[in-house]
């Protein structure tokens, strides 16, 4: 189970109970999404609306891996800053290849291919 909490996003195994913190965000987490095969997990956050707010991206494997036994591995990948205000969504493609986000002051949408970080930019 995922969910944010705060800044923060917990990963929780049901079935033991243990959980793990994802910490990097700065301001409230409100939009979650996993990709498809389950090795990917994007969190965005909402700021004041003159800052730009963050979209991370993580290693699901890992979160899971520190869930299960503790350790502290880095599970980040990517820290992205897109978007001036809050990160109103976020999703992968079907092969996990680009993540699609939407946020700003008006609503734009900026795909990102995940592999090189190459920005494809959609205006309002």
């Amino acid at each position: 189970m995922v969910y944010p909490l705060g800044s923060q996003v917990i990963l929780k195994n049901v079935q033991t109970n243990q959980q793990t913190f994802l910490e990097g965000h700065s301001c409230d987490v409100n939009c979650l999404a996993v990709s498809k095969d389950g090795s990917l997990m994007a969190s965005g956050q909402r700021n004041p609306a003159v800052t730009a707010a963050h979209v991370l991206v993580w290693d699901l494997n890992t979160a899971k891996k520190n869930c299960d036994t503790g350790a502290r591995e880095d599970a980040l990948i990517h820290r992205l800053q897109q978007h001036l205000g809050a990160v109103q969504d976020v999703d992968f493609s079907f092969d996990s290849r680009f993540l699609a986000t939407l946020g700003g002051q008006v609503g734009e949408i900026v795909i990102i291919e995940l592999k090189n970080k190459s920005l494809y930019w959609i205006p309002a």
